[in-house]
């Protein structure tokens, strides 16, 4: 038996889901999320269909997609970045990221069947967008894509059950309905 290694070219299945929801999260984060918020809201909603693709169909997700999300993040704090306090607050968006990066970056390392180094990749710079929001942002996404997580544990294998759906689906909302 021959195990073969997922390339970045996604399979029809990835490809039909992405060209369907890509431009329906486009579409609401253009229509709901309010002007400091919708440059963010729309790059996690770009990112988060392919990856959560892939960690549904794979239970991986490629260093390609989870490592843009760092330079995408530093250029939308800095172009939504205001003096008002609706924007994004960059300094407490670096702040979130680390800890959101360590805070996972240590459950993986002490239990690393449990969370995946995909999960840790992606959690530095969505932790740097809840951040930007807020503290309650961070915790109230955390509570969120845990119970995603959970929510996927039924229908998944338990030893590869995807984190990043709940990460990113949580993120993308937090986003979207801040004021």
């Amino acid at each position: 038996m021959v195990i073969t290694r997922p390339t970045l070219l996604p399979d029809r299945r990835a490809a039909a889901l992405a060209c369907l929801v890509t431009p329906v999260l486009w579409l609401i984060s253009l229509t709901v999320a309010t002007p400091p918020w919708t440059l963010a809201t729309l790059a996690v909603a770009t990112l988060s269909v392919p990856l959560v693709a892939w960690d549904l169909i794979y239970g991986r997700l490629p260093n390609a997609l989870t490592l843009s999300g760092y330079p995408l993040t530093a250029a939308v704090l800095l172009a939504s970045s205001s003096d008002t306090p609706a924007g994004p607050d960059p300094w407490r968006a670096t702040l979130g990221g680390a800890l959101f990066f360590t805070a996972h970056l240590a459950i993986h390392l002490t239990a690393p069947s449990s969370l995946g180094g995909g999960d840790v990749k992606l959690s530095g710079w969505l932790g740097a967008l809840l951040a930007s929001i807020s503290w309650p942002s961070l915790l109230q996404a955390t509570a969120i894509a845990a119970a995603i997580t959970l929510a996927l544990s039924v229908r998944h294998n338990p030893k590869s059950i995807p984190h990043a759906p709940g990460l990113l689906i949580a993120t993308w909302l937090a986003l979207l309905t801040t004021p």
